[in-house]
């Protein structure tokens, strides 16, 4: 009886020693395994910092080359503006160019039209053309040549117009002579005929019924050519016909 119960009592102990050492083993398994999840975690928000860390660096990092870029684009519009600026100022400068190099080469070849006219005989046509030349746009040199020449056929011109006009007033062509005594005297007004040139102007308008401008010619007779044989005839003609 009492040896059953020994051994009772041992197996008893046998089991419960081996439940405590079951329990134990279970719990020091569930601690390493605690242990080793609580590393991981450990190790997983470390790794997350690093990257949180990371993801802010390189924002940072991007937030400063961003604002680089466009302290570099604003660098790059100004010198597009004052490229641009340039650039517009450059094509002024070559079209003002253009238009003075096209200006002179007009002139030249004006007055080379001229004298060559005036070397076919052409001398009125000659004198039209100096009319049109730009002077200013002439070198100094040809400039010259061109005041010599003008000065020359403006009065070979006048005398030629006169001429002819006188004729035509002879034969009672008014209206004809009064276009050519106008064209003489613009062309030669300094002339020793330039006065007479106007008296017979004066009769070919009023002849012409253009009794104002007739009035006109003589008004530029009497007040430019005080020393004229005309004047007093120029006189007596303003009187008579003015209103």
């Amino acid at each position: 009886m009492n040896t059953n119960k020994k051994s009772q009592l041992w197996v008893y102990a046998v089991i419960l020693f081996t439940s405590a050492f079951i329990v134990l083993l279970f719990t020091a398994y569930s601690q390493i395994k605690m242990n080793k999840n609580l590393n991981d975690y450990k190790s997983q928000i470390y790794t997350k910092e690093s990257e949180k860390n990371k993801v802010q660096q390189n924002f940072s990092s991007a937030q400063e080359m961003n604002a680089k870029l466009n302290e570099d684009i604003k660098k790059l519009e100004e010198e597009k503006s004052f490229l641009q600026i340039e650039i517009s100022t450059l094509k002024e400068d070559l079209a003002g160019r253009d238009k003075m190099i096209q200006t002179r080469n007009d002139a030249v070849t004006g007055f080379s039209d001229a004298i060559m006219e005036y070397l076919n005989g052409n001398v009125v046509a000659c004198a039209a053309l100096l009319k049109n030349v730009d002077v200013s746009s002439l070198e100094s040199k040809t400039s010259a040549v061109y005041q010599t020449l003008a000065q020359k056929v403006d009065a070979e011109a006048g005398k030629l117009l006169f001429d002819e006009g006188f004729a035509l007033y002879n034969r009672a062509k008014y209206g004809e002579a009064a276009g050519k005594l106008l064209l003489s005297f613009q062309y030669a007004p300094s002339e020793k005929f330039s006065d007479k040139c106007l008296y017979y102007l004066a009769y070919a308008e009023v002849k012409s019924d253009n009794t104002a401008l007739a009035l006109e010619h003589m008004g530029k007779l009497v007040s430019n050519y005080p020393s004229s044989k005309y004047l007093n005839s120029a006189k007596r003609f303003i009187e008579k016909y003015k209103q």
